[in-house]
């Protein structure tokens, strides 16, 4: 994250040097810059304010996608769970596998097709103001999930290895996983205000600039390092509000979708090595 910064503190630190040689050479005698620059104690105010507001709402953003993601993730396993549980009550074994299979190939691909909705265009969110159109919703994902869905199951109660009774049991966690999948899209698809960012960094460069002429009377060469820090926090906490308004994509900072789209594929492989112990535990 630094990284990224390096360049505005360089100029930071350039301009404090300035201003301190400046200082030394007697170009600013007879000139009173304290009180030219007293706005400094409320532009910092105002950096404080708008970057904790920043913050904050880009955390919430971030906390509110990764739960998402995660109950996304549930929904899946309690599908899998819920069908294994009834094809396990006599249901041929062979064939109940197959079913539990095929389901699993449809979640899998359900959240992959989720995670790449999600992490594509994600520069289509930098300002409301964009002319570019926004990408596809993702109704058509939704469409599949239920079509492919429909197909198994409706196969299942067609040919009566499931009682077609038992049909009222799936609809929620079905309906779960596309409402999940819904919200998740309406984060990706929802613009952050540009203008927190823009007023905030211009205060951040007005306090580095002004800083200095304020600072140099009565602390010489030390307002160099101070001067030198107090822009490297604030715009470091514009770099993490910044990430976090986007939180989809490959970055360590993300939600790790990728990493729970892996943790679902183990654990829907796990139920399915427990499903054929009982069932070979019930032939024998």
């Amino acid at each position: 994250m630094l990284r990224n910064v390096r360049w505005p503190l360089l100029l930071v630190t350039l301009h404090s040097v300035a201003v301190y040689f400046s200082k030394k050479l007697g170009l600013f005698e007879g000139i009173s810059l304290n009180e030219a620059f007293t706005s400094i104690g409320t532009s910092a105010t105002a950096i404080v304010m708008i970057q904790s507001f920043r913050f904050r709402i880009s955390y919430e953003r971030w906390r509110e996608a990764d739960v998402l993601w995660r109950t996304t993730k549930t929904d899946c396993i309690s599908l899998f769970t819920l069908l294994s549980y009834h094809l396990g009550i006599g249901s041929d074994s062979s064939q109940a596998r197959r079913i539990l299979e095929k389901v699993k190939e449809i979640l899998i691909s359900f959240e992959k097709r989720l995670h790449n909705l999600t992490v594509t265009h994600r520069r289509l969110l930098i300002t409301t103001e964009q002319k570019a159109p926004l990408p596809p919703r993702g109704e058509d994902l939704y469409q599949i999930l239920q079509l492919d869905l429909s197909h198994v199951l409706g196969g299942c109660f067609q040919d009566k290895i499931l009682p077609i009774d038992q049909a009222r049991y799936f609809n929620m966690p079905v309906n779960n996983l596309l409402m999940g999948a819904e919200n998740l899209m309406r984060i990706r698809m929802t613009p952050t205000p540009r203008y927190y960012k823009n007023f905030s960094v211009f205060l951040i460069y007005f306090l580095s600039v002004v800083a200095p002429y304020l600072l140099v009377a009565s602390l010489e060469g030390m307002m160099i390092p101070l001067v030198l820090i107090n822009a490297g926090i604030f715009l470091m906490l514009d770099q993490m509000s910044d990430r976090g308004e986007i939180p989809f994509g490959q970055r360590k900072s993300d939600v790790p979708s990728h990493r729970i789209i892996q943790e679902l594929e183990n654990q829907l492989n796990h139920h399915l090595e427990c499903f054929g112990s009982d069932l070979k535990r019930k032939v024998a």
